[in-house]
């Protein structure tokens, strides 16, 4: 398995040894072996000689050493990240040089990634999700209280300690290569495409919104075991955060609450704008739905059981943004670690160590790791030969003593201090603090609770359960029925989808949003609600909302050559509004509709039809033709659209126009005949 991946990589480091190894950092840290070297870093496990404790030791190649200003900042955000105290955040403990190189000291700590437990449940559990993304959130908020942005938050830079504990690494190294001048670092899109926000892939810029998106991703990964997006190419899933929404966890996961769908949706929508202002914001909106869900504190899950190796398995990170995909294993620790915690800047994968047996490996990165090697216990010193003990009577009247003490205490301490808790189940206040007394007990009021079916008042828990240890005169902590949990469906109609939605959300319920055309409900608002207002219904129930999608549409004819009259009758019933304008036309009889608009088809209801109606043929002024020859005179006729028809001749003449009709200068429609006497 190992030489696959380092097959992967390309060209593997395969020497064992280090020239750093047994070298002394700054007079106080000792490098004990070397765990992994990236593309800008190599990550050492050392012992810190002054305080007698592990620590994880990264040193800067010298080829990033050699560029001023890229050492400067490497310093700088050092000293940055120390700033940061915080429980779950892996610290940062000293920064020096050795041979002009710049180097930091990290924690160690033992455990894995949350990769590591990705990969080893597939998923995790509402309230084990909710718990890491808690400590998560509480870590990313101490860092933008401070003005430090991550740039990198994915399951890698997570680390699940084996105390439970849950710590967040790689604190301002994304702005370390962001600001580095070195040409290798260049055009490099900063944080992993599958956790990437937005505008990292459209501007290059981040701020506290952009940890907050991908946080966001992380908890759809932890409560789906995958992420949203994926892609042939990083480029392509990077594109997809840009151009697609992030779709609700449940539709992977059946059965996931709403509020855990609303809270993944609100920390990643496209628009910065959209999300929580930064992680303490985000964590307060947690902390609102676990309250709301119930949901258990619960520490991070156990590491699965391993089987028995003959020698330790080093987990390692799997880069940092100093690292490149270059990053080879180096050699394990030599000789057992000194007790103690490391620092976690990737997430790990298990490197095999010499003589044990093989481990499946990953991108491992020059960042401080976590070991998840058994330490050797403590040999007590050595004090010398001891003088046995002398045995007498004495000494065994001694020892029969303190063993009858010893067990009448311990009898006392575990059995005769406790009594067990009587059931009060489905009892009455009054009812459950009798028995109580009786047993000797006392009751102790909780907050109230729902219940379907224990009636209000009577009691639907107690702690300690039924047959559960209690001290004698101990209070056994009850807490009664509210009865049955319902809420009242608010009035929405009438009102936007928007706010329509929120009194729905905000009554505890599920609104579901259907649409439907109405001639009388302006678009966008809601027609009706069901169940309808005012109705009391259980918590999560679905109210369908009827959103307007304004009128119905209606279908258009082709009216061209239709009486005006006739069709404005006909399409004013349809519910369409008709206006008409008026031209001649030499084509189109006097009232017919030459034209209309819209053209036909499909057009909502309400919607304004315009139709051009014929005037018959245009007016023209008649000629005066008199004293021409029937011939000028057709001809002169014709010109402006008129016929030249005869009237009589009076007998003898010679062919000339003695008189018209209509009279010159007479208005007449274009195509009318001019009726000519000639003489």
């Amino acid at each position: 398995m190992w030489q696959r991946h380092a097959r992967r990589l390309g060209a593997v480091d395969t020497t064992v040894t280090d020239p750093l190894d047994g070298a002394t950092l700054d007079g106080r840290y000792r490098i004990r072996g070397r765990i992994a070297r990236g593309g800008m870093a190599t990550v050492y496990h050392a012992l810190d000689t002054r305080l007698e404790r592990t620590v994880a030791v990264k040193l800067l190649h010298p080829a990033y050493a050699s560029d001023p200003a890229f050492a400067e900042r490497f310093v700088r955000e050092a000293r940055s990240i120390a700033r940061l105290s915080h429980p779950n955040v892996v610290a940062v403990y000293d920064q020096g040089t050795y041979d002009d190189q710049a180097f930091l000291v990290m924690e160690y700590v033992k455990g894995r990634t949350l990769r590591d437990v990705l990969t080893e449940r597939g998923r995790l559990s509402p309230p084990e999700a909710v718990g890491v993304l808690e400590a998560m959130l509480d870590a990313l908020s101490a860092a933008h209280r401070i003005g430090m942005i991550h740039r990198d938050v994915k399951p890698e830079n997570v680390l699940v300690g084996d105390d439970g504990s849950v710590k967040v690494a790689d604190f301002g190294l994304a702005r370390v290569v962001d600001a580095g001048h070195n040409t290798a670092t260049r055009g490099v899109l900063m944080g992993t495409v599958a956790y990437v926000p937005p505008e990292l892939v459209t501007t290059g810029k981040a701020d506290p919104r952009s940890d907050v998106y991908a946080a966001g991703i992380v908890l759809y990964e932890m409560l789906t075991g995958t992420v949203p997006f994926r892609g042939e190419t990083a480029l392509s899933v990077a594109w997809q955060h840009v151009n697609a929404d992030v779709p609700p966890p449940s539709e992977v996961i059946g059965g996931l609450p709403v509020p855990l769908d609303e809270l993944t949706l609100h920390a990643t929508r496209r628009e910065p704008g959209a999300r929580p202002t930064d992680a303490g914001a985000f964590l307060a909106e947690l902390r609102d739905v676990r309250a709301d869900l119930g949901l258990p504190q619960m520490a991070p899950p156990p590491r699965a059981e391993q089987p028995q190796r003959t020698q330790p398995t080093i987990a390692v990170p799997r880069g940092d943004l100093l690292a490149d995909a270059d990053e080879v294993p180096g050699p394990a620790p030599a000789g057992p670690p000194v007790p103690g915690r490391a620092g976690l800047l990737r997430g790990s994968a298990a490197v095999p160590v010499p003589g044990a047996a093989a481990d499946p490996a990953v991108d491992p990165g020059p960042a401080a790791y976590a070991a998840s090697a058994a330490e050797p216990p403590v040999e007590p010193p050595d004090r010398g030969p001891r003088r046995p003990i002398r045995r007498g009577p004495l000494a065994l009247a001694i020892v029969l003593v303190l063993g009858l003490l010893i067990a009448a205490t311990g009898w006392y301490l575990g059995v005769g201090q406790y009594t067990q808790a009587p059931s009060v189940l489905r009892k009455t206040q009054a009812q459950a603090e009798a028995i109580l007394r009786t047993a000797g007990l006392k009751a102790g009021l909780g907050d109230r609770a729902y219940s379907e079916d224990v009636p209000v008042g009577s009691v639907v828990e107690q702690d300690p359960a039924p047959n559960g240890r209690v001290r004698r005169d101990g209070t056994v902590r009850l807490v009664l029925s509210r009865g049955p949990e319902r809420h009242d469906v608010p009035a929405v109609t009438g009102r936007s989808q928007a706010d329509a939605e929120a009194a729905v959300r905000a009554a505890t319920l599920r609104p579901l949003v259907r649409q439907a055309y109405s001639d009388t409900v302006p678009r966008g608002r809601v027609v009706s609600a069901a169940p309808k207002a005012g109705s009391s219904v259980r918590r999560d129930t679905v109210v369908t909302l009827v959103v307007s999608k304004g009128p119905p549409p209606v279908s258009l004819p082709d009216v061209t050559g239709r009486p005006v009259a006739d069709v404005t009758r006909d399409l004013t019933a349809k519910g369409l509004v008709v206006t008409v304008k008026e031209e001649f036309s030499e084509t189109v009889a006097n009232g017919l509709v030459i034209s209309q608009q819209p053209r036909p088809g499909t057009v909502l209801k309400g919607s304004t039809v315009t139709l051009v109606a014929s005037k018959g043929r245009p007016f023209v002024d008649v000629p005066d033709v008199r004293g021409k020859s029937f011939a000028d005179a057709q001809t002169a006729l014709a010109a402006v659209g008129l016929v030249a028809q005869r009237g009589f001749d009076i007998p003898g003449g010679d062919n000339t126009v003695l008189n018209q009709s209509p009279g010159a200068g007479d208005s007449v429609r274009k195509g009318s005949k001019v009726t000519l006497y000639l003489f």
